[in-house]
Formats: C-alpha cells, sequence, structure tokens
C-alpha cells in the first residue's frame, strides 16, 4: 500500500453461490483478505443484476450482498464495506413503472452498468441517458472492451450524457494489443476514466502497488490519487466525479 493513501475496490461475485442459499463465500472471503492485504479500505460489493430474473432471486442476492457485507465489515478493521449492484441495461430498467427498484452503489444515485459486448454506441448512449433521466449517474466498467467504442471522441460522447468510466486493473495496457493500449492510456490521459479497481478474486498482494506505479508514471501522482480513492469518496458522497 502506498505511505500516502489507501484504495477503493469495486469486488463482484457469482451469484449461484448464495441464490440457492447455501451461503457458501468463502471465495468472496478470500479475494477480501487479499484485497484488504493490498490496502483497500473502501470495498463495494456488486453482485451481477438481473431484473428479468424476477423479484425472488433478486431479494436472495440482496440478502447475500448485505450479509457479506457485514462479514467484511467484522473482519476487515478500518475498512469500510457498501453494497450495490451490475446492472445488466435493457430497455425500461430504470422505468418508473418496473417493479424491481435499482439497487445502488451505498443509497448514492450511482449505478454500476453493463451491457452485451457488441453493444452498438446508440444503444450504450440509450441506457447511459434513460438512467440519467431517472436521476442515476452511471458507471460503466471497462469502456475499451466495447466492440464499437473506436476512440476517446465515442467514450467523451457518453461523459456528456453523464456517464463516468471505470477501468479494472486486469485491463491494464500492458496485457492487452497495441492499438488497445494506446487507446485506454489516451482515456486516462484524457481523465475518461474515474476509477481503478481491482475486481480480482486471483489477483497477487502486489497488483494494485504495481497498477499505481504504473499510472503514476502515465497521469502523474495526483491523478492517480483521485482514480484509485477520492473518486471512490466522492461516490459514497454522492458528489460528481471528477
Amino acid at each position: 500500500m502506498s505511505d500516502l493513501w489507501s484504495y477503493g475496490s469495486f469486488l463482484n461475485f457469482q451469484n449461484n453461490k448464495y441464490i440457492d442459499g447455501a451461503g457458501n463465500n468463502a471465495g468472496i472471503m478470500y479475494a477480501g483478505d487479499m484485497m484488504y492485504e493490498c490496502g483497500v479500505r473502501i470495498f463495494i460489493l456488486t453482485p451481477q443484476f438481473y431484473y428479468q430474473d424476477g423479484r425472488q432471486h433478486n431479494l436472495r442476492r440482496v440478502k447475500a450482498a448485505k450479509e457479506t457485507a457485514e462479514l467484511m465489515r467484522e473482519r476487515y478493521p478500518g475498512a469500510a464495506v457498501y453494497t450495490g449492484s451490475r446492472v445488466r441495461y435493457y430497455r425500461g430498467v430504470f422505468s418508473s413503472g418496473n417493479d424491481e427498484p435499482v439497487i445502488t452503489i451505498g443509497n448514492s444515485r450511482y449505478v454500476l452498468l453493463e451491457f452485451e459486448q457488441d453493444a452498438s454506441v446508440r444503444f450504450i448512449r440509450d441506457g447511459v441517458e434513460e438512467a440519467f433521466k431517472r436521476g442515476y449517474r452511471v458507471i460503466i466498467e471497462n469502456i475499451f472492451m466495447y466492440y464499437s467504442m473506436r476512440d476517446t471522441d465515442d467514450v467523451k460522447e457518453l461523459m456528456e450524457y453523464g456517464a463516468y468510466f471505470l477501468m479494472n486493473i486486469s485491463a491494464m495496457p500492458h496485457r492487452l494489443s497495441k492499438s488497445k493500449q494506446r487507446f485506454i492510456e489516451s482515456l486516462i490521459l484524457g481523465k475518461c476514466i474515474h476509477l481503478i479497481s481491482t475486481d480480482k478474486t486471483n489477483m497477487d498482494t502486489g497488483l494494485l502497488n504495481k497498477a499505481e506505479t504504473a499510472l503514476q508514471k502515465l497521469c502523474g501522482e495526483e491523478r492517480c490519487r483521485v482514480m484509485m480513492y477520492e473518486n471512490y469518496i466522492n461516490i459514497l458522497n454522492d458528489s460528481l466525479l471528477e
């Protein structure tokens, strides 16, 4: 962990370990242990929510996330643990007539929104716009992995509609093709990436530190701090991200 600050991170988990009532959360706690050892002090648990699945499935997912968060609070001194959801977008998911309310992050207006990987720019934009009109603030994970996202102009257009962007360190530039590396670097330098997260269940304890060092070289210490910690505080305060 940096001597200057701790980290925030999203943590996804697979629903099939929880919705059957088995309560087997050894895998998620192992991931949490690794993250805590790395210096993560803000955890945001984001189980995947498919609102077409129905009310009972989603209620079990909410219950599982809350129970896991409580265990983590007891286990990790000094850490803050919040729940949210990872919502797969379909038209009308944010509609006021939807029986299943969207689960936001820490009772803020922020929601983590995902799309099919081959979703068009227009479809992604429509999802962001629909959420914005209903009062939500959208975070999209690894926007550069969508096939329709060709350059920074596409991403900046979504920012104009109110979107923010999260990058997992598993997608750090050196792990991808040269063209994808350049795209990601241009997004980081253009302040189009707002959050850095681990979201890894098999990470080594030095991974976050390595990511921090690489990001500081690319965009400077101040911007690195914003992406890895300060914008997590902004989410929980329901403030705009930098």
